[in-house]
């Protein structure tokens, strides 16, 4: 848990920077420290968003709210390597392979498979939250970028 919690806590703020930078979120959050070199606004936003998830509910509901959507993007990642794979048959083969792929891929798969049906059986109302937070993260990305300023091209 503290090794995912330390992971979120790193890593979010970059992505809401990265968006930001990139014209996809609030611009103020692509604003970086002098002093530091941090995204410090993002930073902030995560704290915030952090503090809400560890007041709003036990350590057991927090964890199932988060099981089915952070593994979904994970299933997602391995669905992609048979795509990859397909898609890119004629290439040359990569430096790296993933072990044992196709099988351990598929296995991975089902796994997963069965931990969202079993995580969905035994916990439903925690699950929907979970779910229900990523389809509103969706439709304010969507929303976003349907009524978005577009971003200005600077030419070199």
């Amino acid at each position: 848990t503290l090794g995912y919690l330390s992971t979120c806590m790193l890593v979010h703020p970059r992505v809401y920077y990265q968006m930001a930078a990139d014209g996809l979120f609030f611009r103020r959050l692509a604003w970086v420290s002098p002093n530091r070199r941090v995204p410090v606004v993002a930073i902030l936003v995560q704290a915030i968003i952090g503090s809400a998830i560890a007041l709003s509910g036990s350590y057991e509901q927090i964890i199932n709210w988060v099981v089915l959507p952070q593994w979904l993007f994970s299933g997602l990642a391995a669905v992609a390597l048979f795509i990859f794979r397909r898609r890119d048959a004629a290439k040359p083969a990569p430096f790296l392979r993933v072990p044992g792929h196709p099988f351990t891929t598929a296995i991975f798969i089902a796994a997963l498979v069965g931990i969202f049906v079993s995580e969905i059986v035994i916990y439903p109302r925690d699950t929907m939250y979970g779910i229900a937070v990523l389809v509103s993260g969706a439709i304010a990305f969507w929303a976003w970028q349907r009524w978005a300023p577009v971003p200005r091209q600077t030419t070199p």
